[in-house]
């Protein structure tokens, strides 16, 4: 075999003798390698490094040559040879045929040794090599026997950058994917992210089961991956091997089966959304015992009956089961947590009296629209403990007799809406007191009399809808003075007068 080294690199010898240039370029040199001649490759001088293309040894028959494992040559007096640069002395050294003789080529090895552990080794070999140095290293250390400096460039870079990669991955502690277009499932090896605390991945057109792997990721404290197209039922055994989830997001899927009992066991569970899915069964008992509960989603689901349980969540501030085929009453209960500042329970068929809520001061939002709710508006409904009261709508339902004269009580009310119910009386004038009002719906129902003129004063409103409400009398000409006012409807009464 013939390996030819670029004399750029005989400056890469170590200067061991006083003068590197007597040195004699090592310009050919045979190992006991037998080669086709016509597979041999030059170097330009002017290349920085030497190349060797893996073809050219594909009809190499290799031979076993033992060299020293050192890789320099000091301390070793012997194996440094001062050359004389004497026109006459390379012919000294080759006999009749051409041939160098042996002595001569043994005292090179040496160096031609250091020369490859340099090249092996990377150490300033002017510029990156080619894949045809690297794929050659492989057989230049087989020849030379010189022990394994560093792995193969290439594959130790694929190597780092992949042990790379698993060290992030399982070092891992939030995923942010939301909001792509993925089309797939959620691949079962996520429970090796034994770290994970964040998994988003929102609107992301997820499809298939969740992987049970996911709820064995102990470390998980936030999953949001609502408004997917994931489907299948939630393990009954979700919450035992996630003891510090705080939040779990899954509304707008196609989830289904019941909401595991052992729910109890995430007990650090602070907002869990489950809305908008295929939810059927009971609402277990108990969730009640998640007594860090703050926000609990379940509308759109068919759950048929609130537990009254509930009622022992101390901290929750947020109850949302809209259109879940809810019936019977609401558990007295829950107007007792007084943390509670959002209620939707409309689109059911719940039934009986709207309960009293002088025990929510917080609350902020009242939904009990299209439910079967019957009897009397209580006297209370804006007593002074309801002030925070913002949105109050109870249409839709059965409801009968006057409106409470002490609505105005409700001094941030924004939005109050008794449409279509059976209410009668006339409409207290009082109602002119709540000056944060923007929409006022009172259609089809039974009044008598006409519009109090107090209306306005409500300088904010926005919306006035007293259509089909057996209106009499004259349009009081204040409200045509509400520069905020966007709709007006006063059709299907028995108004009068000229405008």
């Amino acid at each position: 075999m013939a390996i030819v080294l670029p004399t750029s690199l005989s400056n890469l010898v170590p200067s061991y003798p006083p003068d590197p240039t007597q040195l004699v370029s090592v310009k050919r040199f045979e190992l006991g390698v037998k080669v086709d001649e016509s597979k041999s490759s030059l170097l330009n001088d002017n290349h920085d490094k030497a190349t060797c293309d893996n073809d050219e040894f594909t009809e190499m028959e290799c031979h076993s040559v033992k060299i020293s494992d050192e890789s320099d040559l000091q301390g070793d007096s012997s194996q440094q040879m001062y050359l004389d640069s004497d026109d006459d002395y390379e012919d000294d050294r080759v006999d009749g045929e051409g041939r160098r003789s042996h002595n001569i080529t043994t005292a090179e090895l040496p160096w031609l040794k250091v020369l490859v552990q340099r090249f092996m080794e990377d150490k300033q070999f002017g510029g990156r090599r080619t894949d045809a140095d690297v794929g050659s290293r492989c057989m230049i250390r087989s020849l030379l026997q010189v022990p394994a400096i560093k792995d193969d460039f290439v594959k130790t870079k694929a190597r780092e950058d992949r042990d790379g990669v698993e060290m992030m991955v399982i070092l891992l502690k939030e995923l942010y994917l939301g909001l792509n277009d993925f089309k797939g499932m959620i691949p079962q090896d996520i429970g090796n992210l034994s770290l994970l605390e964040v998994l988003i991945i929102p609107a992301a057109s997820l499809t298939g089961n969740i992987p049970s792997s996911l709820f064995n990721i102990s470390s998980l404290k936030y999953v949001y991956l609502y408004n997917n197209s994931l489907s299948g039922n939630i393990p009954s055994n979700m919450c035992d091997s996630l003891p510090n989830i705080e939040v779990l997001s899954l509304w707008t899927n196609q989830l289904s089966g019941e909401i595991p009992p052992n729910i109890w066991k995430c007990t650090h569970l602070q907002d869990l959304e489950l809305s908008v899915n295929h939810f059927n069964g009971k609402i277990p008992s108990e969730i009640g015992s998640l007594s860090m509960l703050r926000d609990l989603w379940l509308g759109y689901n068919d759950f048929r009956v609130i537990p009254e349980e509930i009622g022992n969540l101390s901290q929750l501030e947020t109850l949302s089961i809209p259109a879940s085929s809810l019936t019977g009453n609401i558990p007295s209960s829950v107007l007792n947590i007084s943390s509670l500042k959002f209620i939707d329970l409309s689109n059911n068929t719940l039934s009986g009296n709207i309960p009293t809520f002088h025990h929510l001061p917080k609350l902020e939002e009242l939904y009990l629209f299209h439910n079967n709710f019957e009897g009397w508006l209580p006297s209370d409904v804006c007593s002074s403990n309801m002030s925070n009261i913002k949105t109050l709508e109870l249409y839709g339902n059965q409801l009968q007799g006057p409106i409470p004269p002490n609505i105005w009580k409700c001094t941030h009310l924004e939005i109050l809406a008794l449409s279509d119910n059976n209410l009668s009386g006339n409409i207290p004038f009082e109602i002119g007191n709540m000056s944060m009002l923007k929409e006022l719906y009172l259609s089809g129902n039974n009044f008598q009399g006409g519009i109090p003129a107090e209306i306005g004063k409500l300088t904010p409103l926005e919306v006035i809808d007293l259509a089909n409400a057996s209106l009499t009398g004259n349009i009081p000409t204040s409200i045509f003075n509400i520069s905020t006012l966007t709709k007006l409807s006063l059709g299907y009464n028995n108004l009068s007068g000229k405008y």
